[in-house]
């Protein structure tokens, strides 16, 4: 990932852990605000991070509000990982697949629906004007080249707002997203997905996944999705 960050002070791994260089000391606080609205000063700020939540955002308001914060160069990183996929194994695959169609219908109104658009095309929905935005760079990890694996359901939304000026990067194989892993986690995994589901209405499928996977673990891996996009020197917030 260290490849990936705009040269400056903040540097960072595969792993997620970030350097900060050239940088005396270093204090922390915390504001409770929402994305599309802080009180943190106009072009105060060197990176924002927004990971795992900016679909349940209202995402145009969000944008302009970190491109308000952002000093001009400052840089903006949003994260999103799919859902584990199966691999080796195509029939356990096919009834996690199912499990996930029974989260699908039970996930309803507005807000479940803009989530499952923009993260079903991974962020892909989400537009950086030139004005305001450079250097936008959308890396796809564990994909294979097209973005079939952040499919949850058929709420797809579109795609036509990445700009042609865009670098799209491909990385696959990345272990640090992948494992090795039984029934036992998928339970637990999905036991954290909103909203709950009651196990007497999948208990049907986890008896099928038990008898497809006889014990044994399999290989997960999961496809991630990060967009880097750089504020201009010249942008109107």
């Amino acid at each position: 990932m260290s490849n990936y960050m705009p040269k400056g002070s903040i540097s960072a791994t595969t792993s997620g852990i970030f350097y900060l260089e050239k940088i005396d000391s270093i204090s922390f606080g915390s504001i409770l605000r929402s994305a599309e609205e802080s009180t943190l000063g106009s072009g105060t700020v060197d990176l924002i991070t927004a990971c795992e939540c900016i679909h349940w955002t209202d995402t145009i308001a969000a944008l302009q509000e970190f491109g308000r914060q952002l000093k001009p160069g400052g840089t903006l990183v949003l994260t999103h990982y799919g859902v584990a996929q199966i691999l080796g194994n195509d029939s356990a695959q096919r009834i996690w697949k199912a499990i996930w169609g029974v989260h699908s219908t039970k996930a309803k109104g507005a807000l479940f629906d803009r989530a499952f658009q923009l993260c079903n095309k991974a962020l892909e929905g989400l537009e950086f004007p030139e004005l305001e935005w450079e250097t936008v760079k959308r890396i796809y990890i564990n994909a294979n080249g097209n973005l079939e694996s952040f499919i949850f359901n058929e709420r797809v939304g579109e795609s036509r707002r990445v700009k042609n000026g865009e670098e799209k990067v491909w990385e696959d194989g990345d272990e640090q997203w992948s494992d090795q892993q039984g029934i036992d986690w998928l339970r637990g995994y999905f036991g954290t997905w909103m909203p709950r589901i009651p196990e007497s209405e999948i208990q049907f499928l986890w008896h099928d996944m038990e008898l497809v996977l006889k014990g044994e673990k399999v290989r997960i891996e999961f496809p991630v999705v990060m967009v880097f996009a750089t504020k201009t020197q010249h942008s109107p917030y």
